[in-house]
């Protein structure tokens, strides 16, 4: 198994589009996460190769004047013609009088979430060719 090298990391370029994001939280950990993994980050319509469309979901079961905020994310990253990476990722339940407050924390919470796991788990699915995964994504 070999390295992928920095030269080959930089030419697989995402962009990222998050869907119910709160304070952009979620979108600033996925880029943090995939720049810090040397991956190069690009806005939406610079022609990235790849795109992670994610959607935050903070479902909202009030009761009475309390407001009770379950976190998730769906993600699912995208080449030319196919998915070629899906995660899922979920955090504590929060709650609170102040529906934007639980909501933002709530965000807070997903987003660290996101910073223990994703990588992680992104770099553990290309590894499992990891001598032609790469080759294989830039070629889709």
């Amino acid at each position: 198994m070999r390295a992928r090298s920095a030269e080959e990391k930089s030419r697989c370029s995402f962009a990222i589009e998050v869907e119910g994001d709160v304070q952009s939280l979620v979108y600033q950990k996925l880029k943090d996460c995939l720049s810090g993994g040397g991956y190069t980050v690009k806005n939406k319509g610079e022609g990235a190769a790849y795109t992670a469309n994610a959607t935050v979901i903070l479902s909202d079961s009030p009761s009475g004047e309390l407001h009770f905020i379950s976190p998730s994310l769906e993600l699912s990253v995208n080449g030319r013609s196919a998915a070629v990476f899906s995660y899922a990722k979920s955090a504590a339940n929060f709650h609170g009088l102040k529906e934007d407050i639980v909501k933002a924390k709530s965000a807070r919470a997903l987003a660290d979430e996101i910073g223990k796991s994703f990588m992680q788990e992104f770099t553990d699915a290309l590894g499992k060719d990891a001598d032609s995964a790469l080759s294989q994504l830039m070629a889709m």
